[in-house]
């Protein structure tokens, strides 16, 4: 992302806390499009469309889950054929795609989650409410990385020295249990000096600071009163009965003018970092032709 992506991580977070939410606890079908046309093009204003063969995974998912519905459940009237003595109806298969739109609207939202919210951005989150946990989150993330690229060095070292061996199942396993137990080993060893050096610094000694590079602006807070509003409308649609649908014992979906009102408010909810980003992009092409 580009100036979505600069926003107060507050603000970042609360809107994708606000899509998931709505896309999790009422899975309309209107919204569970919207919000997966809204978390595909998300990815590429990410930088994580990696291509159609990165999308494979989910592909394979959405399929298994959409036919898992009509392979279990045989409720609805409409039946498309029957499969060992077992009816497969047109309503659990459309609930089934459902299910699986949603599923798969979630996963891609935390996708784009886990590239946007860098760790330095969780920290900042998780300070205010408890310094404490926000430490431990921090170092637990920065861990991550290190283990990886230190159990890839073990590995290549254990290789080059004919300790580890690949010739079958057994000493593949054993070669793996080596690797485990000396990337533990160095885990526990990096704690220890973690922990002496904060010992030596000082930490907990005295009156706890807090350092920030992230400031709360006015385009931040006109986007959190933006999408705060959004959120709010589409929230209060769906505890009055605005958005009204049903899959058994047929399908039935309200294409009411409320149901397109909070239909349409949640497409730019969804599309709300993509028409920031749009705009920016508009602005920086325009900027670049007068020069």
């Amino acid at each position: 992302m580009k100036d979505f992506e600069h926003l107060n991580p507050v603000c970042v977070f609360f809107f994708f806390f606000s899509v998931v939410f709505i896309t999790a606890f009422f899975p309309h079908p209107i919204f569970t499009a919207v919000s997966l046309l809204g978390a595909v093009f998300m990815q590429f204003f990410c930088g994580k469309s990696g291509g159609l063969r990165s999308y494979l995974p989910y592909i394979f998912v959405f399929i298994i889950t959409a036919l898992l519905n009509p392979l279990i459940s045989h409720n609805g009237k409409t039946v498309l054929f029957v499969l060992n003595d077992n009816p497969i109806t047109l309503e659990a298969l459309l609930f089934g795609i459902n299910s699986a739109g949603m599923i798969l609207s979630v996963i891609l939202w935390f996708r784009c989650f886990s590239k946007v919210m860098t760790s330095d951005k969780l920290l900042y989150l998780f300070s205010v409410l408890s310094p404490k946990a926000a430490l431990v989150l921090s170092i637990a993330l920065r861990y991550v990385p290190l283990f990886f690229k230190k159990r890839r060095e073990i590995s290549d070292s254990a290789k080059g020295m004919g300790i580890f061996k690949a010739d079958n199942a057994p000493d593949r396993l054993k070669g793996h249990m080596g690797v485990f137990s000396a990337l533990v080993t160095w885990g526990l060893e990096k704690g220890i000096i973690t922990a002496d050096s904060m010992e030596a610094r000082g930490y907990g000694t005295g009156r706890r600071s807090r350092f920030s590079l992230f400031a709360f602006k006015l385009k931040d807070g006109l986007f959190l009163g933006i999408s705060g509003l959004l959120f709010l409308f589409v929230l209060l649609g769906q505890i009055f009965g605005g958005m009204n649908y049903s899959f058994y014992p047929s399908v039935s979906i309200s294409l009411a003018p409320p149901t397109l009102i909070f239909s349409a408010v949640f497409l730019v909810l969804c599309f709300l970092p993509c028409f920031i980003n749009a705009k920016e992009e508009l602005k920086w092409r325009h900027l670049q032709q007068k020069i």
